[in-house]
């Protein structure tokens, strides 16, 4: 399990576990843990499926070797959820499923600051924009995973 510490007594966790499909083609459960993230009102978690690695590491996104993408978006209460999220990516390409590569799931978000404007927690700038709302910059942050597929 990946542990995202940020200076407020933020805690969240985030994991990717590939499953045997069941109605999907793949089947990714995420387990989150988010704590104290008061400016946070909902996530977005979302996994891409392709059928090529890229060198530095995490698969391709671009649509010539995406197999499939889906996403689960979770309301977040008074900052806080602990459980986990069922993501059902089904190929929507013309690869076959043998032929996927490999995986990467990411986790961003919304919430409104203290003045009551919106603000994105993108995957790329989720740090960024908790530390401008809050004051606080992350000690450690992971919302992001990829692997390989077998």
């Amino acid at each position: 399990m990946t542990i995202i510490r940020f200076v407020s007594i933020v805690v969240a966790a985030f994991i990717a576990v590939p499953m045997p499909a069941q109605a999907a083609d793949f089947i990714f459960d995420v387990p989150v843990r988010i704590e104290n993230m008061t400016w946070l009102n909902r996530i977005r978690v979302e996994c891409y499926v392709s059928s090529q690695m890229t060198p530095y590491g995490p698969p391709y996104t671009s649509l010539s070797h995406l197999i499939g993408r889906a996403y689960v978006d979770q309301p977040i209460t008074n900052g806080n959820f602990e459980g986990t999220l069922t993501i059902k990516v089904d190929n929507r390409s013309d690869y076959q499923n043998s032929e996927a590569a490999g995986y990467i799931c990411s986790m961003g978000g919304e919430g409104r600051a203290p003045n009551g404007s919106r603000i994105a927690f993108n995957v790329g700038g989720f740090s960024e924009s908790y530390e401008r709302v809050s004051g606080a910059a992350p000690i450690e942050l992971t919302n992001m995973v990829y692997d390989t597929l077998p």
